[in-house]
């Protein structure tokens, strides 16, 4: 496991030699910089321009805040798919 603080480090990581399959999201609070995409998460610009590469790449990113919670597709989150966004 590697824990990363955003998804624009994991897909720096991911493009300097170390691929990950998934990327379990957590953790991004909505601030005045950031768009909610669902309650339990928010991203900026720059995020969500890292989510939709690795996406593009082939990684699964999925939020899911505890473990108990539904996994929830990123793609899906990104595209307005998602009905308890």
């Amino acid at each position: 496991m590697v824990l990363f603080t955003n998804p624009v480090d994991a897909l720096k990581m991911h493009e300097n030699g170390l691929p990950f399959d998934y990327l379990n999201v957590s953790g991004m609070r909505y601030n005045d910089q950031r768009t909610r995409l669902h309650k339990n998460m928010s991203v900026t610009p720059e995020e969500r321009e890292a989510f939709e590469k690795l996406i593009a790449m082939g990684v699964e990113c999925w939020m899911q805040p505890t473990t108990r919670d539904p996994k929830v597709s990123v793609s899906e989150l990104l595209a307005g798919a998602h009905a308890e966004a």
